[in-house]
């Protein structure tokens, strides 16, 4: 048995039992909207209707006739495992609807056909994500004995090579940048140049609710961020202002102002638009959002901040700042310092 929270007031409860007959658990799972009391309730009542009507359920519960019967029982894996993400839930989700009415036979067909419609259109790395997960939802089977072997080998699915971002802001890039978004779209300045020196996700910040900032401390409390722990991230103090004078009435960290004088959150959607804008404005080419993350890390170590720290306020369990610093060897050549001899 296991619920997980998926978002605010929204759970996923999921549980499993013996059925004569059927050669692994029968699983139920569905969303539950209320408190944490209710889905446990729920995930009780669920379990109880799996012992009370084992034969129906086995009539009634799909026996992996289809792609999105496995995707579920990886699914109830991660969830056992407390392991399962909002995120990453969301990407195993678009996988049962792109396959999940084909057979398991028929997936490495079609998904040897989407490889090589993403290749025009997509990146490498985004490839070999799709491959892993199909690749997971098949191992998972495996282990509850249902198939014998993968199907989607490395042999017959190679993993394409990935070429790492690199981009990295210049002075007169950055001003332009910001001199363009202040005359045409100032809702979006305290959130890009939020993360243009603290290393984010923009899904940590939009959405974000005023209280998660701490005047005391002076810092941001991330609670649910992509590696599953909570993280406080510093804030600089050109931006202590911004912060302390949010208004009462405003619910959110980053808002925009709305003609009747309420308050609206920078939804991911509004930012994706006015970024681009701004860009097009301050001609600048081939610059992501998410490369924000990179200028802010390497302005960071560039100015003697720890890994360790630098890591910490990114959210990273393992050590990533050699990816996401802007490699830059004519810097380094010169700060290295040769021993006497």
């Amino acid at each position: 048995m296991a619920i997980k929270k998926l978002d605010k007031d929204l759970w996923a409860v999921s549980v499993s039992a013996r059925v004569d007959g059927v050669p692994y658990p029968v699983r139920r799972r569905e969303s539950f909207k209320g408190t944490r009391r209710g889905a446990l309730l729920r995930e009780i009542e669920l379990l109880e209707s799996l012992k009370t009507a084992p034969c129906s359920l086995t009539e009634e519960t799909p026996i992996i006739r289809t792609f999105a019967d496995a995707v579920d029982l990886y699914v109830d894996n991660l969830l056992a495992r407390g392991t399962l993400s909002k995120g990453y839930n969301a990407m195993v989700r678009q996988l049962a609807r792109n396959y999940g009415a084909l057979s398991l036979d028929a997936v490495p067909g079609a998904l040897m056909a989407s490889r090589r419609a993403m290749a025009k259109t997509h990146s490498n790395h985004l490839i070999n994500r799709h491959t892993t997960m199909i690749r997971a939802v098949y191992n998972r089977l495996i282990a509850l004995e249902l198939i014998v072997k993968n199907p989607i080998t490395t042999a017959k699915f190679p993993k394409y090579k990935e070429k790492p971002r690199d981009r990295y802001l210049d002075q007169s890039e950055r001003e332009r940048l910001l001199t363009a978004i202040r005359e045409h779209n100032p809702h979006i300045l305290p959130i890009v140049q939020y993360m243009m020196v603290v290393p984010c996700r923009t899904g940590e910040l939009v959405l974000a609710k005023r209280e998660q900032y701490n005047p005391y401390t002076n810092t941001v409390y991330i609670p649910d961020s992509k590696s599953g722990l909570p993280i406080h991230k510093p804030v600089p103090d050109n931006l202590v202002d911004y912060f302390r004078s949010i208004p009462v009435g405003c619910l959110y960290l980053f808002y925009k102002v709305r003609e009747n004088g309420r308050y609206q959150p920078i939804t991911k959607q509004v930012l994706k638009r006015a970024w681009a804008a701004c860009l097009k404005l301050a001609g600048i080419a081939d610059l992501r959002i998410h490369d924000l993350r990179h200028v802010a890390a390497t302005d960071l170590y560039e100015v003697g901040n720890p890994e360790r720290e630098i890591m910490d306020i990114a959210g990273w369990r393992t050590p990533m700042l050699s990816r996401y610093r802007h490699k830059d060897s004519l810097r380094s050549a010169q700060k290295i310092r040769f021993k006497s001899v």
